[in-house]
């Protein structure tokens, strides 16, 4: 779900919902993110609602990630 520009609900596969910011590298080399695409996001071990989104897998890498 996109809430604005640059920040998303993403939701982990533990159940949890995260509010996920661009990071700055996907920001200066323009990578879209658009709704239903896998991510990997980073969040503190003390409060784990907000996040970063640091990477988004191409098609290819999607699929060897849902295979293993």
């Amino acid at each position: 779900k996109v809430l604005g520009s640059e920040v998303m609900q993403v939701h982990c596969d533990n159940d949890l919902t995260v509010t996920g910011h661009l990071s700055g590298r996907i920001k200066i080399h323009r990578i879209k993110v658009m709704v239903g695409d896998q991510v990997c996001v980073s969040v503190s071990p003390n409060d784990p609602s907000p996040g970063l989104i640091t990477y988004r897998p191409s098609d290819k890498q999607s699929e060897n990630l849902i295979r293993e």
